[in-house]
C-alpha cells in the first residue's frame, strides 16, 4: 500500500494514521517507530494502543536502525509487530530474515522515502551520503516522498575512498592506527547492543569458560574485540553505521565493517541485506567456491 505524502510531516501524519488503524484493527500488537523527548531528542518508541499513535514523528533526526528491536524478545513471543524502516533499515531486516531470526509474517513493514538523517550540527550524516537506498525494496505500507530520488543511482560520495585510503597506508602504519584507536576502547559492547546482526544468546566477550577475551579493557583485549567483531559482521554488515553513532569513544568502525564490505563485494559480488532468497557466502559451501588460498 502506497501513501502520497510531500513532506516530512505529511509523512509523519500518514505514518500514524497507517499505525493507529493497524493497531485498532488488531493486526499487530506492537508499532516500533520515533518520538521526540522532552529534551528535543528523536528517541525510539514502542506504542501498543491507537491513541499513542499521535506520539510518533519523522524528521532528519530518525536516525536510529529500529530493526535492532526485532531480535529481542517483543517478536519471539507470538507478537505481531509493526516496525518504521528507512531503505537502509529494511537491508537489516532482509539479513535477518536470511539468517532465520525474523519470520516475514510476524513483521509489518512501514517503509518510509529518507533522503537522509542529519547529525547535531545539520550535516548529513556520514552512511547517507554513501546510501542508495532511498526507498525500502521491501515494505507492506509506503510512505512516499515525492521529493526524494529513489533511483539509487549515482550517489555523490558513495563508494570506498575512506577503506582505500587506509588500504594504501603502510602495513605498519595501519597496525599503528587500529592499535591507537582500540586503546581507546572502553568495552562498554553499545556497538553489539546497538547492531541488528549482533543477536548470539551468549557473546563471547561474556564466557569465561573458556575466556576468548580478558574481562577488563586492554589494548591486546580491545584489539582482538574490533577485529573479531568486524570478522563475525563479514557478509553481513548492511552498513547501518549504528556502531558509529552509539560509540563513546568515536572509534571509526564503519572502516572495519566497510572494509570487509568491499572485500566480500570484489570476491563474491554480494551485498548484504539485498536480497532475501540469497544467503550470506561466508555462511555456506558451494563446490564452485574459488581455492586459491588453499596451498
Amino acid at each position: 500500500m502506497r501513501g502520497k505524502a510531500s513532506n516530512r510531516e505529511d509523512m509523519a501524519s500518514e505514518i500514524r494514521q497507517i499505525s493507529r488503524r493497524l493497531l485498532d484493527a488488531g493486526e499487530v500488537d506492537t508499532v516500533i517507530g520515533y518520538e521526540i523527548e522532552v529534551e528535543g531528542d528523536v528517541c525510539p518508541i514502542f506504542i501498543d494502543r491507537p491513541e499513542e499513535a499521535e506520539r510518533l514523528v519523522w524528521s532528519e533526526q530518525c536516525v536510529h536502525n529500529l530493526t535492532t528491536y526485532l531480535k529481542k524478545p517483543v517478536t519471539k513471543e507470538g507478537r505481531r509487530v509493526a516496525v518504521i524502516s528507512k531503505g537502509c533499515d529494511v537491508r537489516s531486516i532482509i539479513a535477518l530474515m536470511q539468517e532465520g531470526q525474523i519470520v516475514r509474517e510476524d513483521v509489518v513493514i512501514i517503509g518510509v522515502d529518507c533522503s537522509g538523517q542529519k547529525d547535531e550540527d545539520g550535516n548529513l550524516r556520514l552512511k547517507c551520503r554513501n546510501c542508495r537506498d532511498h526507498r525500502p525494496q521491501l515494505h507492506d505500507f509506503l510512505v512516499v516522498d515525492a521529493e526524494v530520488d529513489v533511483r539509487g543511482l549515482d550517489v555523490e560520495g558513495a563508494g570506498y575512498s575512506d577503506v582505500e585510503a587506509l588500504e594504501e597506508m603502510p602495513v605498519e602504519a595501519r597496525l599503528a592506527f587500529w592499535k591507537e584507536e582500540a586503546e581507546k576502547c572502553i568495552r562498554c559492547y553499545a556497538c553489539r547492543e546497538v547492531c541488528p546482526l549482533c543477536y548470539c544468546v551468549e557473546c563471547l566477550t561474556d564466557q569465561n569458560i573458556p575466556q576468548y577475551l580478558p574481562s577488563t579493557p586492554s589494548i591486546q583485549g580491545n584489539f582482538l574485540w574490533l577485529m573479531m567483531r568486524a570478522f563475525d559482521l563479514a557478509g553481513r554488515c548492511t552498513g547501518c553505521m549504528e556502531c558509529d553513532r552509539v560509540c563513546p569513544v568515536h572509534i571509526p568502525l564503519h572502516l572495519l565493517n566497510r572494509k570487509l564490505v568491499k572485500d566480500v563485494d570484489a570476491l563474491f559480488g554480494y551485498e548484504a541485506g539485498r536480497n532475501p532468497s540469497d544467503r550470506p557466502p561466508l555462511s555456506v559451501f558451494s563446490e564452485e567456491d574459488p581455492d586459491e588460498f588453499i596451498m
